[in-house]
């Protein structure tokens, strides 16, 4: 019998955002915390050629407009916006079956399914840096108050690199909780940012 240790994957979150060596941000991430290293993955949802479907209609719907032509405008408006809806929608459900069907994997297999999915291992971390920045909805502009928003980013440090991910609120303490057992020496948490 081998004292090898068996990999497991104990918990799953998102990431908002992945920033890889400050160079390449990637958006919807899904972050899996194992007994050995952290992974990255990629979930990607529906191409952006496909939102070109929608500004083309909006193009139309402005051309329109500027020709003093109801029906184009109407028409360019309304598939647009249903367009929209629809590309919302459908991306919104090739993200979920992607998610459910990447956890249902071993930890090799979800590094190895996509060359955007990475590993940090436990011991390679050198610090994991905690920044809470506080950030107001794009949608104060509507209203005549608002309510600010915590942002909960984790920079990770290695000798060679540095990753940077932006977790839920909720997420945050449970994802610290579980580094701090493999990585206990590197947690920092700094002061608030605007």
């Amino acid at each position: 019998m081998s004292g090898e240790i068996k990999e497991e994957i104990l918990r799953s979150f998102n990431a908002h955002q992945a920033i890889i060596n400050e160079h390449e941000a990637i958006n919807s991430r899904i972050v899996f915390l194992t007994n050995t290293r952290i992974i990255v993955a990629s979930i990607e949802g529906i191409t952006l050629w496909t939102v070109a479907i929608v500004i083309i209609a909006l193009a139309g719907s402005l051309t329109g407009l500027f020709l003093r032509n109801f029906d184009l405008f109407v028409g360019g408006l309304s598939v647009g916006i249903a367009a929209g809806f629809v590309i919302g929608l459908i991306d919104y459900v090739v993200r979920l079956r992607k998610r459910s069907k990447i956890k249902k994997l071993d930890p090799n297999s979800i590094v190895e399914m996509n060359r955007k999915n990475f590993e940090i291992r436990y011991p390679l971390i050198s610090k994991v840096a905690v920044t809470t920045y506080q950030t107001y909805s794009t949608g104060r502009w509507f209203l005549p108050f608002s309510f600010p928003e915590h942002k909960y980013v984790l920079d990770f440090f290695t000798d060679s690199s540095k990753h940077t991910l932006v977790l839920e609120p909720n997420d945050l303490q449970p994802c610290l909780n579980l580094i701090s057992k493999f990585a206990p020496e590197a947690i920092e948490t700094e002061q608030e940012k605007d």
